[in-house]
């Protein structure tokens, strides 16, 4: 039988908020970036991050979880 999907994730993402373009979009990006950082931190597994201008943003969403230990790829 094939391995449990658990035993081939390594990491979470590509995932952040991208306000480039547009911020239309916002709400939706910050709730699944939260649910990506949720499921990083329930499965213990790495999160990448992507930005595009929204640092602030994303260190305001990260400050929320300071008291879990994340294990972050930033780019």
């Amino acid at each position: 039988p094939p391995e449990p999907l658990k035993d081939k994730v390594i990491a979470i993402g590509e995932t952040g908020i991208d306000l480039y373009h547009s911020k239309t979009y916002i709400n939706e990006q910050i709730t699944l970036f939260k649910s990506h950082i949720d499921a990083s931190i329930k499965y213990q597994l790495p999160l990448i991050i992507h930005q595009r201008n929204s640092e602030n943003e994303i260190i305001n969403i990260l400050d929320q979880y300071s008291d879990n230990k994340l294990n972050l790829v930033f780019h």
